[in-house]
């Protein structure tokens, strides 16, 4: 059995219908159970939303996000309860490790994309830069070509003339 408390987030939607007295009461009653199961409450933030689509034929609700400590045996009590709840459209229930590890993993494939972009990019340059070389070097011996082809030519006329003489 673990006794270590672990970092939680609950994310819960409620009934648009309750006033904020009823709403705040109903956030009192989830920390006091958290902290009378050996828990404690870190942060919450309130704020009201337009909901993407319909939950209980509502379409907006008040939208609770909330850290806390908690025994991990006793998530799915806490679970369990909120589900239980009327006012609760919507529950869920992170675990701050694993959101910390997802966005670590986002990131990583982030960063994954611009390197492969990068070097992409280093290819096209370079393979850029490798066909102008080419062609610098492919103009280069034409010349020399050319070069060596009237230098013969000269040179036979020469070798003939003197010959000759």
């Amino acid at each position: 059995m673990d006794t270590e408390l672990k970092k939680y987030q609950l994310s819960c939607f409620f009934s648009p219908i309750l006033d904020e007295k009823q709403l705040s009461d109903e956030i009192g009653k989830i920390k006091n159970w958290i902290q009378d199961n050996e828990g404690a409450t870190e942060s919450e933030k309130i704020s009201r939303k337009n909901l993407g689509y319909k939950i209980k034929h509502f379409q907006d609700a008040f939208y609770v996000l909330m850290d806390f400590k908690l025994l991990p045996e006793k998530i799915s009590e806490l679970y369990n309860k909120l589900k239980l709840n009327n006012d609760v459209l919507r529950i869920l229930i992170l675990n701050a490790e694993q959101k910390k590890e997802a966005k670590l993993r986002k990131k990583k494939e982030q960063i994954a994309k611009v390197e492969e972009k990068t070097d992409l990019i280093d290819e096209i340059i370079m393979g850029k830069d490798l066909a102008k070389e080419q062609t610098k070097i492919a103009k280069h011996e034409e010349k020399v070509e050319k070069r060596a082809k009237v230098d013969l030519a000269d040179l036979d006329k020469k070798l003939d003339e003197i010959l000759n003489e």
